[in-house]
């Protein structure tokens, strides 16, 4: 299904319009990456631990990086059935903030590859977002 939903639409013609299924995976990932482990209540395991270290405002190291990857490959592997993860390759650096007040803000980027089991075909994904406080 392809949000957002348009329940008018599904009323007048009794279905709603399909995503791609890779559509639908970078949907699934956008929600782990985004969300804290123990946020969801019937699997306190879903989520990523990067929000765990999100307002210590401690270096990235690589420590910290391979923490994160780690929780994201558990995560794909325990929660996205529909993907083969390969590659996951995980940059961080301070980026400036020109609007307003001068700060700097940490920007994360996440690229996936892997194979989308489903249609045996190829997948990527890049993401990112700034931590501290999220925003993407």
């Amino acid at each position: 299904m392809k949000l957002p939903v348009n329940f008018k639409a599904i009323m007048d013609k009794g279905s709603c319009p399909k995503c791609s299924v890779d559509y639908s995976i970078k949907q699934h990932l956008h929600l782990m990456l985004t969300s804290y482990q123990g946020e969801l209540k019937s699997s306190t395991d879903f989520g990523n631990q990067v929000w765990e270290d999100d307002f210590l405002h401690v270096r990235f190291d690589n420590e910290i990086t391979s923490k994160i990857k780690s929780s994201l490959i558990q995560n794909i592997h325990q929660f996205e059935k529909r993907l083969l993860v390969e590659a996951v390759d995980i940059q961080h650096y301070y980026e400036e903030n020109h609007a307003g007040a001068h700060r700097l803000k940490r920007r994360v980027d996440i690229y996936i590859e892997g194979v989308n089991v489903v249609d045996q075909t190829a997948f990527k994904h890049h993401e990112h977002f700034y931590i501290a406080p999220l925003s993407y």
